[in-house]
Protein backbone atom coordinates (compact mmCIF):
# COMPACT_ATOMS: atom_id res chain seq x y z
CA UNK A 1 0.00 0.00 0.00
CA UNK A 2 1.15 3.46 -0.77
CA UNK A 3 0.41 6.83 0.69
CA UNK A 4 -3.18 7.43 1.83
CA UNK A 5 -4.16 3.78 1.44
CA UNK A 6 -3.74 3.87 -2.34
CA UNK A 7 -2.22 0.92 -4.12
CA UNK A 8 0.75 2.01 -6.20
CA UNK A 9 2.62 0.03 -8.78
CA UNK A 10 4.61 0.24 -11.97
CA UNK A 11 2.85 0.87 -15.23
CA UNK A 12 2.90 -2.06 -17.60
CA UNK A 13 3.48 -2.09 -21.33
CA UNK A 14 0.22 -2.58 -23.17
CA UNK A 15 0.29 -5.34 -25.73
CA UNK A 16 -2.07 -7.71 -27.45
CA UNK A 17 0.74 -10.20 -28.03
CA UNK A 18 -0.50 -13.72 -27.48
CA UNK A 19 -4.13 -12.65 -27.78
CA UNK A 20 -6.24 -14.97 -29.90
CA UNK A 21 -8.46 -12.35 -31.50
CA UNK A 22 -10.59 -15.06 -33.14
CA UNK A 23 -11.88 -16.03 -29.69
CA UNK A 24 -13.07 -12.46 -29.11
CA UNK A 25 -15.49 -12.54 -32.04
CA UNK A 26 -18.28 -14.13 -29.96
CA UNK A 27 -19.87 -13.55 -26.56
CA UNK A 28 -19.26 -9.79 -26.37
CA UNK A 29 -21.60 -7.44 -24.55
CA UNK A 30 -22.05 -4.04 -22.88
CA UNK A 31 -20.05 -1.86 -25.31
CA UNK A 32 -18.96 1.58 -24.10
CA UNK A 33 -17.40 4.38 -26.13
CA UNK A 34 -15.08 7.10 -24.86
CA UNK A 35 -12.71 9.67 -26.33
CA UNK A 36 -9.42 10.26 -24.51
CA UNK A 37 -7.76 13.64 -24.00
CA UNK A 38 -5.86 13.25 -27.31
CA UNK A 39 -9.03 12.69 -29.33
CA UNK A 40 -8.58 8.94 -29.75
CA UNK A 41 -11.80 6.89 -29.74
CA UNK A 42 -11.92 3.90 -27.39
CA UNK A 43 -14.37 1.01 -27.27
CA UNK A 44 -14.64 -1.09 -24.14
CA UNK A 45 -16.60 -4.34 -24.07
CA UNK A 46 -17.19 -7.33 -21.83
CA UNK A 47 -16.23 -10.76 -23.16
CA UNK A 48 -17.32 -14.10 -21.76
CA UNK A 49 -14.65 -16.73 -21.35
CA UNK A 50 -15.53 -20.41 -21.53
CA UNK A 51 -14.38 -20.84 -17.95
CA UNK A 52 -17.05 -21.36 -15.28
CA UNK A 53 -16.31 -21.48 -11.57
CA UNK A 54 -18.10 -21.62 -8.25
CA UNK A 55 -19.70 -18.21 -8.75
CA UNK A 56 -20.74 -18.54 -12.39
CA UNK A 57 -19.36 -17.58 -15.76
CA UNK A 58 -16.32 -15.39 -16.19
CA UNK A 59 -16.60 -12.08 -18.05
CA UNK A 60 -13.59 -9.81 -18.61
CA UNK A 61 -13.22 -6.32 -20.06
CA UNK A 62 -11.23 -5.46 -23.18
CA UNK A 63 -10.32 -2.15 -24.79
CA UNK A 64 -9.73 -1.35 -28.45
CA UNK A 65 -8.91 2.06 -29.92
CA UNK A 66 -9.57 3.52 -33.35
CA UNK A 67 -6.54 5.13 -34.99
CA UNK A 68 -8.40 6.80 -37.86
CA UNK A 69 -7.92 3.84 -40.19
CA UNK A 70 -8.49 0.67 -38.18
CA UNK A 71 -9.11 -0.65 -34.67
CA UNK A 72 -6.02 -1.30 -32.52
CA UNK A 73 -5.95 -3.91 -29.78
CA UNK A 74 -7.60 -5.67 -28.06
CA UNK A 75 -6.14 -4.92 -24.65
CA UNK A 76 -7.22 -7.13 -21.76
CA UNK A 77 -8.12 -5.08 -18.67
CA UNK A 78 -6.29 -6.99 -15.94
CA UNK A 79 -8.28 -8.26 -12.95
CA UNK A 80 -11.60 -7.30 -14.56
CA UNK A 81 -13.01 -10.80 -14.13
CA UNK A 82 -16.51 -10.48 -12.73
CA UNK A 83 -20.20 -10.79 -13.58
CA UNK A 84 -21.43 -9.76 -17.01
CA UNK A 85 -23.06 -6.51 -15.84
CA UNK A 86 -19.93 -4.87 -14.46
CA UNK A 87 -19.12 -1.79 -16.51
CA UNK A 88 -15.98 0.29 -16.40
CA UNK A 89 -15.96 4.04 -15.85
CA UNK A 90 -14.01 5.69 -18.67
CA UNK A 91 -12.72 9.21 -17.97
CA UNK A 92 -10.58 11.32 -20.36
CA UNK A 93 -7.72 13.08 -18.56
CA UNK A 94 -6.18 16.44 -19.48
CA UNK A 95 -2.85 14.63 -19.93
CA UNK A 96 -4.32 12.80 -22.92
CA UNK A 97 -4.62 9.49 -21.13
CA UNK A 98 -7.79 7.54 -20.45
CA UNK A 99 -8.57 6.72 -16.82
CA UNK A 100 -10.46 3.49 -16.25
CA UNK A 101 -12.02 2.57 -12.91
CA UNK A 102 -13.45 -0.90 -12.48
CA UNK A 103 -13.97 -3.77 -10.10
CA UNK A 104 -13.05 -7.43 -10.21
CA UNK A 105 -14.20 -10.22 -7.93
CA UNK A 106 -11.29 -12.56 -8.60
CA UNK A 107 -13.41 -15.45 -9.81
CA UNK A 108 -10.58 -16.72 -12.04
CA UNK A 109 -8.13 -16.92 -9.14
CA UNK A 110 -10.04 -19.60 -7.24
CA UNK A 111 -9.99 -23.31 -7.95
CA UNK A 112 -13.56 -24.45 -8.78
CA UNK A 113 -13.46 -27.22 -6.17
CA UNK A 114 -12.55 -24.92 -3.24
CA UNK A 115 -15.25 -22.84 -1.58
CA UNK A 116 -14.02 -19.32 -0.92
CA UNK A 117 -15.62 -15.99 -0.27
CA UNK A 118 -15.66 -13.81 -3.37
CA UNK A 119 -15.36 -10.06 -2.85
CA UNK A 120 -14.98 -7.18 -5.26
CA UNK A 121 -11.80 -5.15 -5.38
CA UNK A 122 -11.70 -1.70 -6.95
CA UNK A 123 -9.01 -0.88 -9.53
CA UNK A 124 -7.94 2.25 -11.39
CA UNK A 125 -5.56 2.42 -14.34
CA UNK A 126 -4.50 4.95 -16.94
CA UNK A 127 -4.24 3.94 -20.58
CA UNK A 128 -1.92 5.80 -22.93
CA UNK A 129 -1.24 4.70 -26.48
CA UNK A 130 2.12 5.49 -28.10
CA UNK A 131 2.41 8.85 -29.85
CA UNK A 132 3.04 7.03 -33.13
CA UNK A 133 -0.65 6.22 -33.33
CA UNK A 134 -2.48 9.32 -34.57
CA UNK A 135 -5.78 10.36 -33.02
CA UNK A 136 -8.79 10.21 -35.28
CA UNK A 137 -11.29 12.97 -35.96
CA UNK A 138 -15.08 12.65 -36.02
CA UNK A 139 -14.86 13.56 -39.71
CA UNK A 140 -12.67 10.52 -40.33
CA UNK A 141 -15.18 8.26 -38.61
CA UNK A 142 -18.14 9.61 -40.55
CA UNK A 143 -16.46 9.62 -43.96
CA UNK A 144 -16.06 5.84 -43.94
CA UNK A 145 -19.82 5.29 -44.10
CA UNK A 146 -19.78 2.65 -41.37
Amino acid sequence: MGEGGLLRGRSAQISNKGCDCQLLKRFNNYPRLAVDGKGRVWLCFRHRKRWRGQVGTDWQSYLVSYNGDRWEGPILVLFSDNLLDNRLALVPLKTGQLLIVYSGDGRRRYAPCRQREVNNALFAATIDMPASLPPCSPKGLLSRGR
